[in-house]
């Protein structure tokens, strides 16, 4: 007999979680029913495999024409029924399922030699007779890489379960295809979505890239049409994903009038573009976190359109365009003017315009496409956490800079302040020293992760100021401009010295002489805790 406290499933569910390896884990499950229910119902809240599923099933029972279903009918068409022992144990391992991902295309053969189409197990569970939904704890649903109307029919039917989180996207092959056939299958997915969308969080619809005008056109309507339906029913929806074919200001403009909307990330295929001036200034009114990306890195002012939003309290803000000093002055400008109180990420990736980049030996600070001057507005963000500005080119910093900046913003978390650019010492020094990073050490109590562009490789720096400026909080480093000229050797001492945490340390040479240097520690994971699938 096992005692009753190990029938109070928190507590089994805590030992379980609190095992080191998976052999503790299997031990635990066979000490009895109650373990094993517990340990079934943690182990099986996310599936990524459609394996996972189809391992669930007896052997012998397939679909008797795969690849050709179109309505329910035909999709219960199984070798054989199952009977209720086999029913049982699958719905013991469904009804616990919380997130499912699976992506499009063929899993194998089955025994009969026949291909087994991904969206195979979910056609054969689609028959449950039991009353209730077998996927009843399903919150969140991806599906990507979908290319066949088997899995759309698949989708249509866990899209009818009311899902809180759902993420499509279409494979190459599908866009392809001839423009009526895509079509249908693209209104049915779009008119599951519109009519089950009551409990609807998170949507993420990613239509992938064509150059079909005529098809790309078709969605531009269809999305438009579908964009008319959430606003009434879909009074829930925080967050979308839109990465359309084709868009223009239809589709931004009735995503700023959709109420409650907090997240909006879009990307513009190549050539897209939408008159910003169209855009309502009451647009956005509850956005707090933005993300534009585009394929041809068009400049800030073409794309952005952070003028219009009318919320107070934007927390994040990402964005990757060509610009200018001037322009992403003006733009650092107008996010501290509108969201400094709030602002808590703060993530820019510029690339540089057509002949904008100068002699990079130059010292004279003026020809340099971004100045000093150019990045002091984010400083009045004292709430920000995850500071990025990532060029094509360093930036005019210095000792004081930094000391300002980390002055300005304690909070800081994540900064990368420098260019992704490799520049060698004989064409490129950067005037930020190891002092820099003794100021960062001294004054960022919650950094982990820094890219800066650093003299590390400064031969006149002794080993005291090293000894000062270690820093065994940072989890990730990263420079692609360590000055010098020095050795790879002396700079890798000297990231062992500066950041002891890091046990990956890695340096790269050209002709003995370091130019670029990056380590991290080994449970460190860019990009920090991954978000959930709903706010």
């Amino acid at each position: 007999m096992v005692h009753w406290i190990f029938t109070i499933h928190e507590l089994l569910l805590n030992i379980f979680s609190h095992l080191p390896r998976r052999r503790d884990q299997k031990c635990f499950i066979v000490l009895s029913k109650a373990f094993w229910e517990v340990a079934v119902k943690e182990l099986w809240k996310e599936v990524h495999d459609p394996w996972d599923l189809l391992c669930l099933l007896p052997r012998d029972v397939y679909l008797n024409r795969p690849g050709r279903m179109h309505g329910a009918e035909e999709s219960q068409r199984l070798s054989r029924a199952l009977n209720e022992e086999e029913w049982r144990r699958i719905e013991f391992h469904c009804k616990n399922i919380e997130r499912l991902r699976l992506q499009d295309g063929m899993m194998g053969r089955d025994m009969r030699r026949a291909t087994i189409p991904a969206a195979t197990p979910l056609l054969i569970l689609s028959t449950w007779p039991g009353s209730q939904p077998l996927f009843r704890s399903l919150q969140a649903l991806t599906v990507l890489d979908i290319e066949s109307s088997t899995t759309s029919s698949a989708c249509c039917e866990l899209l009818a379960l009311g899902l809180r989180s759902v993420t499509l996207s279409l494979s190459i092959r599908f866009l392809s295809r001839e423009v009526n056939a895509s079509s249908s299958i693209l209104d049915t997915l779009l008119e599951a979505l519109a009519k089950h969308n009551a409990q609807l969080e998170s949507m993420n619809l990613d239509w992938g890239r064509t150059r079909n005008a005529t098809f790309s056109e078709a969605f531009t309507n269809r999305l438009s049409a579908f964009m008319d339906k959430p606003n009434g029913t879909a009074t829930r929806l925080k967050r979308v994903f839109f990465a359309p074919m084709h868009t223009d200001a239809r589709i931004v403009d009735k995503l700023g009038d959709l109420q409650g909307i907090e997240d909006v990330t879009l990307q513009f295929n190549r050539g897209d573009t939408f008159d910003i001036e169209r855009l309502p200034e009451t647009s956005f009114a509850n956005l707090k976190r933005i993300c534009l990306q585009t394929d041809w890195l068009d400049t800030l002012d073409t794309i952005f359109f952070l003028d219009k939003v009318s919320s107070g309290a934007m927390e994040s803000i990402v964005v990757e365009a060509s610009s200018s000093g001037e322009e992403l002055g003006h733009f650092n400008a107008l996010v501290a003017s509108r969201w400094s109180t709030t602002l808590q990420q703060y993530d820019v990736i510029c690339h540089a315009l057509p002949g904008a980049v100068q002699q990079l030996s130059d010292p004279d600070a003026d020809t340099w496409p971004v100045k000093w001057s150019d990045m002091t507005p984010v400083l009045e963000c004292h709430q920000m956490q995850l500071l990025k500005i990532e060029l094509q080119y360093p930036v005019d910093v210095t000792d004081d800079g930094i000391a300002a900046l980390v002055g300005a913003l304690p909070n800081l978390r994540v900064l990368h302040l420098g260019t992704l650019r490799v520049c060698h010492a004989n064409v490129f020094k950067p005037k930020t020293t190891v002092r820099c990073l003794r100021t960062i050490a001294h004054t960022l109590t919650y950094l982990e992760d820094l890219m800066l562009d650093v003299d590390i490789g400064d031969t006149s720096v002794d080993e005291e100021e090293i000894e000062a400026a270690a820093n065994s909080r940072i989890r990730w480093f990263e420079s692609w401009v360590i000055g010098g000229p020095a050795s790879k050797k002396i700079v890798q001492d000297r990231m062992r010295k500066l950041f002891p945490s890091l046990v990956d340390v890695f340096v790269y040479d050209m002709d003995d002489v370091a130019h670029t240097a990056c380590g991290n520690a080994d449970d460190y994971v860019l990009g920090h805790k991954e978000e959930p699938f709903w706010a």
